[in-house]
């Protein structure tokens, strides 16, 4: 075989993959540097996860698609070092070859992704991945000088040198001498690199996943000089690795930064998690953020069952019924003063309020914030899948929500009330579903429960929510305005203009007025003027019975290449008070 198209890598690295799946435990028993936290093998699987489901049952027009998919795939999965290391690797392989490939390109791609693997870490040390992916540029190089043109045998050649240096790991660092171990990361590469070889050789042959039974760990004693792990991937970096890098390395050790396809992924050891986030999140777009303490998998730290975090919000959030698979919603009350038992549909109070508005019926709605009682079933519910709980409010100053959810956490035992986070958003309707959005978001990227509140309050400084009303009637209604007020207001609107309504001064209230136009231009010549410069915005739409400007709006914001992530009907408990026809934008930035 003296060459191999995009099929053939394909299938490289899919037997790759599964070789790695299968070695998985074996290469997590002997983990031990740079922390003896027994997961490279499982960082090395996750990392290339992503290109497995990417390239199980798909076909690629291009190697130049082809390699564009496993370098992102890999960048978005990347994990611990090994996994910042070998996606280096894979970029500066995949972008130095093309078709059809000979065993002098692939020379050429392993001297290249041995320079970028290399460059990727800011403390290279011998003895580690660094050693086997060095040893396979080498031997590639001797292998082309010797005019070998025979693929496989190329390959075979390959994997006999990286297997040699993988056992000379073992006498590079006192601690693997004294264990008898060689280095998890280059074991764990030499594997991956095994699953390219049966990849050619079995070539016909269809490739089938084992059950990977889970291996007790073994836990060492080390002191960590750093405690806690980073780990960010950002797109259109601002600043290039090894500026990054320099302005970090005062900040903790075990820096590797990969740049590839306009992504940028960064993992750092460190004491000052909260500083290193900060610094990280003004590189580029944030994608991911996770901040992981080590002790907690050092040494069996970690409390075997530990499910994770999970989010409460309260019904003022708006969030979409899809978002609620994910997130506990707290509900609030809305009814009617002569029937409180009975809980309104959104569409029948719209119907009943326009009703009254125009003369009708009368109609007294009323809400009530959620009772002690459903938090307190809130949170034993949560507790059921989690170990953790992040609940987010609306704002306290004019709902007692975020009040009965601090009486309900104290209803728990001293243990639980430090598992419960309860988070005054500072902030109504879509902009509180955001927050708890990113909550949910912070905890999928696996952030600490212990970062989690830090990184909420610096994301709301981040988010608002405005709207446009159509009618004075229900804010005059609800005690927000006076009657010289609810007149005024009715006038400018008569006249064409468009209050701005929000939160101001710890109270709904007037923002301003735009004369003209459309509701749906009236909110987005507002929220261009906040977001201006700001790369990722997230907005969240939700109207009372006004669909069509609520699409109008959407379309706009998609058009000037921000992201809506919602667009819904307002619950009862925010259109009792604005009244049917408001349209509300809220957004998050990055």
């Amino acid at each position: 075989m003296k060459s191999i198209d995009s099929q053939d890598v394909a299938q490289m690295f899919l037997r790759g993959y599964v070789r790695v799946r299968e070695y998985r435990e074996k290469i997590n028993k002997i983990n031990m540097f740079p922390v003896p936290d027994q997961d490279t093998g499982s960082n090395l699987e996750k990392t290339l996860s992503g290109i497995y489901v990417e390239l199980s049952g798909h076909t690629y027009a291009s190697f130049k698609d082809l390699s564009k998919v496993i370098i992102e795939s890999a960048l978005i999965e990347a994990s611990g070092n090994v996994g910042i290391i070998t996606t280096s690797f894979l970029s500066g392989f995949l972008n130095s070859l093309e078709t059809p490939i000979t065993t002098e390109k692939l020379s050429r791609g392993f001297a290249v992704a041995a320079q970028k693997a290399h460059a990727s870490v800011q403390d290279p040390k011998a003895g580690t991945i660094l050693d086997v992916i060095e040893a396979v540029a080498k031997t590639s190089r001797q292998c082309v000088a010797e005019k070998e043109e025979d693929i496989v045998i190329f390959f075979k050649k390959i994997i006999d040198e990286a297997r040699v240096a993988v056992e000379e790991t073992e006498g590079k660092m006192d601690m693997y001498k004294k264990a008898a171990v060689v280095d998890a990361g280059a074991y764990g590469f030499f594997i991956f690199l095994e699953g390219f070889l049966e990849a050619l050789e079995k070539k016909h042959e269809p490739i089938a996943i084992k059950d990977v039974k889970m291996e007790k760990k073994n836990h060492f004693i080390q002191i960590l000089k750093n405690r806690y792990e980073v780990v960010c991937l950002c797109k259109s970096p601002e600043v290039g690795a090894q500026k990054l890098s320099a302005q970090l390395a005062h900040m903790g050790d075990c820096i590797d930064i990969v740049e590839a396809n306009n992504m940028m992924k960064i993992h750092i050891h460190t004491d000052r998690p909260d500083e290193v986030v900060s610094i990280l999140e003004t590189v580029g777009v944030t994608l991911q953020m996770r901040t992981s303490d080590m002790t907690q998998s050092v040494g069996g730290g970690k409390e075997e069952g530990a499910k994770g975090v999970g989010v409460v919000v309260d019904g003022a959030s708006d969030i979409p019924s899809n978002w609620k698979e994910e997130i506990i919603v707290v509900p609030f009350s809305s009814y009617e003063v002569e029937s409180p038992s009975i809980q309104l549909d959104i569409d029948v109070l719209f119907a009943r309020m326009r009703e009254a508005q125009n003369g009708g019926r009368p109609f007294n709605p009323k809400t009530s914030q959620p009772a002690l009682g459903e938090y307190v079933k809130a949170f034993k519910e949560a507790f059921k899948s989690y170990k953790y709980i992040v609940c987010v409010t609306f704002f306290s100053a004019l709902s007692g929500s975020y009040n009965s959810a601090c009486q309900a956490r104290e209803m728990f035992s001293e243990d639980e009330k430090k598992r419960i986070f309860v988070f005054d958003s500072m902030k109504g309707g879509g902009a509180v579903g955001l927050l708890a959005n990113a909550a949910l978001r912070l905890v999928q990227q696996g952030e600490s429960f212990e970062n989690i509140p830090n990184r909420l309050r610096h994301l709301q400084s981040q988010t608002d929510v405005f709207g446009v009303p159509t009618t004075s009637y229900w804010v005059a209604h609800g005690g927000r305005i006076n009657s010289f007020q609810k007149n005024m207001l009715s006038l400018l609107i008569w006249l064409g203009f468009h209050p701005m309504v929000g939160i101001k001064n710890n109270s709904l209230g007037i923002l301003g007025f735009r004369w003209g136009g459309s509701i749906a231009s009236a909110l987005f010549d507002r929220f261009s003027k906040y977001v201006v410069g700001k790369k990722h915005v997230e907005v969240f739409i939700a109207h009372a019975d006004n669909k069509k400007d609520a699409d109008i709006l959407e379309a706009m914001v998609k058009k000037a290449g921000h992201q809506v992530v919602a667009n819904v009907k307002c619950s009862p408990v925010v259109s009792t008070h604005v009244g049917p026809g408001v349209v509300f934008c809220s957004y998050l930035y990055y």
